[in-house]
C-alpha cells in the first residue's frame, strides 16, 4: 500500500497538488532541452538514407566492445552500447544512440559518418568482384526494380521482372532464333529486336556471364551464337537510356553459391526453389525471402510450361533475387 493513502485525506490532498505542480513546472523546465532532442533526432535521421543507416545499425550491431572502441567509442560508452543491446534488443534507428548516457550528438554523427564511408568503400570493392562493368555504389540506392534474363542454350531468352520489396512483376520467354541454323547476323540481330520488344522498361538488367569455352569443348557454334545474342542484347538495351549503362553481367557461378543451387560443384535445377515461393514459403540458408503480393495469374502460367521452359523463368527469377540480395547483404 503507497504510504500516501496512510495520510489524512488533507494531507493527501495537499501533497498531491504539490506533486503535480513539481511536475508541471519540471515539463515546462525541460521543454526547451525536449525540442533540441527531437531537432537532433530529426537532423541525424534526415542525413543518412535508409540503405546508409541499416549499414550503420547492422555494424554497430554486431560489433563487440572492442570493436566498438575501435569504431571510436570510448570503453564507457562501447559498455553502455552493449548493455542497450542486451536489454532492448538491436538499435532500430539511429537516433536511438542518443538513448545512451552521455552521447552527444556530434558523437554519433562522426562515428555515423565514418561507417557510412567503410561501408560504401566494401560495399563497391565487393559488388566490382561480381558485377561486369562497374556498378557505381551512388545507383544502389536508386535500383528500384530489375529485370533478371537468362539466354538458353537455344538462344531462347527468358526474363523474370522483379522490384527491390520482392514482388514479381512478370516473367515470359521468348524462342528467339527458333529451330533456324546458320541464320546470318542480320537475321539474328532482327530476331533479338523482336524478343527485346517483350522484355519490360526496367532500372537496369541482368544477365549471367557466360563461361569461358575451352577449344576443345564441343557446341562452339552455339556457344559463339549465345554470346553473339548477348551482345545485341547489351546494345538494345542499353539504348533504352542511352546516357548510362542499364546492362550488367553477373558470375555465373554467384547465385549458385548464395542459394545453394548445387551437389559438390555442379549445378542442379533451381525449379524446387522456385515452386517454394509460388507456394508462398521462403528460400536462403541466410536471410530468408519470399516473394511479397503474388499474382496467382503468373503462377498458373509457371506451372503450364515445360520442364525444360520452368528451368528458364525459375533461373531468370534466381538471378534477379541474387541482386538484391546483393545489394541488400552489402548495405
Amino acid at each position: 500500500m503507497s504510504l500516501v493513502k496512510l495520510l489524512p485525506y488533507n494531507l493527501q490532498r495537499f501533497m498531491r497538488l504539490v506533486h503535480r505542480k513539481e511536475m508541471c513546472c519540471l515539463r515546462r523546465d525541460l521543454q526547451p532541452f525536449c525540442t533540441e532532442a527531437v531537432k537532433i533526432e530529426t537532423k541525424i535521421e534526415r542525413k543518412f538514407n535508409f540503405v546508409e543507416e541499416n549499414g550503420i545499425l547492422k555494424r554497430i550491431n554486431r560489433s563487440t566492445v572492442e570493436q566498438l572502441v575501435n569504431l571510436s567509442f570510448d570503453f564507457y560508452e562501447a559498455e553502455e552500447l552493449k548493455k542497450y543491446r542486451k536489454e532492448n534488443g538491436p538499435f532500430r534507428k539511429i537516433k536511438d544512440l542518443l538513448n545512451i548516457p552521455l552521447m552527444t550528438e556530434e558523437k554519433v554523427d562522426s562515428i555515423c559518418n565514418l561507417i557510412a564511408e567503410e561501408n560504401e568503400e566494401k560495399n563497391a570493392k565487393y559488388i566490382a568482384n561480381i558485377l561486369t562493368p562497374n556498378f557505381p555504389s551512388e545507383n544502389t540506392i536508386k535500383i528500384q526494380d530489375m529485370v533478371g534474363i537468362i539466354i538458353g542454350v537455344d538462344c531462347s531468352i527468358s526474363w523474370a521482372h522483379l522490384t527491390r520489396d520482392w514482388k514479381l512483376n512478370d516473367w515470359g520467354q521468348t524462342s528467339c532464333l527458333g529451330a533456324k541454323k546458320k541464320l546470318s547476323a542480320h537475321e539474328i540481330f532482327e530476331a533479338v529486336v523482336e524478343a527485346c520488344k517483350t522484355i519490360p522498361e526496367s532500372d537496369i538488367y541482368l544477365l549471367e556471364s557466360l563461361p569461358h569455352l575451352m577449344p576443345q569443348q564441343a557446341y562452339v557454334q552455339t556457344y559463339i551464337e549465345r554470346k553473339e545474342v548477348q551482345a545485341m542484347l547489351l546494345a538494345l538495351l542499353n539504348n533504352r537510356q542511352p546516357d548510362r549503362n542499364k546492362l550488367f553481367f553477373m558470375k555465373s557461378k554467384f547465385p549458385t553459391k548464395l542459394f545453394n543451387i548445387k551437389v559438390g560443384n555442379e549445378r542442379i535445377s533451381s525449379r524446387p526453389l522456385v515452386t517454394k515461393l509460388l507456394d508462398g514459403e521462403a528460400i536462403g540458408e541466410k536471410n530468408p525471402v519470399s516473394l511479397k503480393d503474388l499474382d496467382p495469374m503468373l503462377c498458373e502460367r509457371f506451372f503450364k510450361l515445360s520442364g525444360v521452359q520452368q528451368e528458364a523463368y525459375s533461373n531468370a527469377l534466381i538471378l534477379s533475387m541474387t541482386f538484391f540480395k546483393l545489394l541488400e547483404a552489402r548495405a
